[in-house]
């Protein structure tokens, strides 16, 4: 089956399923072909999505300054807690639904540690930490 592509605006093609890689074709190019009613990202059409099983998917996009979306200046932005969303929580849950209360309890204790697990050099390792629950047994 041949598919036209997509490049910068431009549309090219048409090209058989065994050349769309040496055309530079990635999961996020735009391809069309005779049984599809619109452009579609190459990554999401089911009958070429072999040729894309070896390659990894595209980073994420770059902001003016060189960091994406996860970054500021290099630096990683730290998680956000939900504190505000678990004391809301736990509010709601004293008045609607007494029996959850101890869980929002145990919401906001995890979410004031967030930030001293971010503050030590050992994140991740607090992390795993924190996803264990209280009676010891592991989440993952």
């Amino acid at each position: 089956m041949d598919y036209y592509i997509l490049v910068n605006s431009q549309q090219l093609g048409p090209f058989p399923e065994s050349e769309l890689l040496n055309n530079g074709v990635t999961r996020e190019t735009l391809v069309w072909t005779s049984n599809m009613p619109n452009w579609e990202n190459a990554g999401c059409v089911p009958s070429i999505l072999y040729l894309f099983k070896d390659t990894p998917p595209s980073l994420p996009p770059e902001y003016p300054n060189g960091t994406n979306q996860y970054q500021n200046n290099g630096q990683l932005f730290p998680p956000n807690d939900h504190l505000s969303e678990s004391i809301l929580v736990t509010l709601l849950g004293f008045f609607c639904m007494p029996i959850l209360f101890p869980f929002s309890i145990i919401a906001i204790i995890k979410s004031l540690q967030v930030n001293s697990c971010w503050d030590s050099k050992n994140f991740w390792v607090h992390i795993k930490k924190l996803l264990v629950p209280i009676n010891g047994t592991k989440l993952f």
